[in-house]
């Protein structure tokens, strides 16, 4: 994929200090987009920062060929990104790694944790379209609640789990899912890597097919520098290691090690 300016839409509050950019990027719909992809995102005028930023994709728009970015900024690099306004343009990268694979599954939890309910928003409205999809997704308060109206509006069941109790259940990501009840064909999970392996943990116990996003550091993008590596296991208990960016970010949960 070729690196391409995109012109910003819109920029607008997630609360919790998230920010939603919205951006033009016709190019990135010349093979499609696919629900778990991500984004690498080249800081805006500050030549200092020269690697760019990973951001899961949240939505995807085909008709008017935009992305959706839900960014948190914990440094200088995504405070410039979050800093941009309606009308700068910013180059990137997009779509790229593997996303989540809804197979022939009928019944689908989709997970994340944080920042990592960002993803699962296109998810969901391309899951939904064939499957029954309930999400989950856990945040420390109500106000870290992301894009709440749209899974009630496309999913089967929302669930919303916070720390402090403010919101939905007190307790994990995992205590949701527990609490549905039942067992679906398909989980898919991204967030920060303790949920990732409790819910790894949850769905091989109870012997549910599981995908999970990673959210790892990368350097290229394309899989080059290696930056990314994380620890896999093949179906004979070989372990190797694989690159999240090219290899992933979705990883059978059966396969990567945490």
């Amino acid at each position: 994929m070729t690196p391409f300016f995109g012109k910003i839409i819109s920029n607008e509050s997630a609360g919790m200090g998230l920010r939603t950019l919205v951006i033009e990027a016709a190019p990135a719909f010349e093979e499609g987009v696919c629900p778990g992809q991500f984004g690498h995102i080249k800081v805006p005028n500050a030549p200092q920062h020269l690697l760019r930023r990973p951001i899961s994709i949240m939505d995807a728009d085909s008709a008017n060929k935009t992305l959706t970015f839900c960014i948190q900024p914990k440094g200088n690099g995504t405070e410039l990104i979050c800093a941009m306004k309606p009308g700068d343009e910013v180059e990137l990268i997009a779509p790229l790694g593997h996303g989540f694979s809804l197979d022939e599954a009928k019944n689908v939890w989709l997970i994340g944790g944080g920042i990592g309910a960002a993803p699962m928003v296109y998810t969901a409205k391309q899951f939904s379209k064939t499957a029954d999809v309930v999400a989950i997704t856990g945040s420390r308060s109500a106000e870290g609640v992301i894009a709440r109206d749209v899974f009630e509006s496309v999913c089967k069941h929302f669930v919303v789990c916070t720390d402090d109790g403010s919101c939905g259940i007190h307790g994990t990501v995992v205590a949701g899912a527990a609490s549905i009840g039942g067992k679906p064909d398909l989980i898919c999970a991204c967030g920060p890597t303790p949920m990732l392996r409790a819910v790894q943990a949850f769905a091989l116990e109870h012997d549910i097919p599981c995908q999970l996003s990673l959210e790892q550091h990368m350097g290229c993008g394309y899989g080059a520098c290696l930056t990314c590596s994380c620890k896999t296991r093949d179906k004979d208990g070989h372990e190797d290691y694989s690159r999240v960016c090219a290899d992933g970010p979705v990883f059978d949960a059966r396969e990567v090690v945490l």
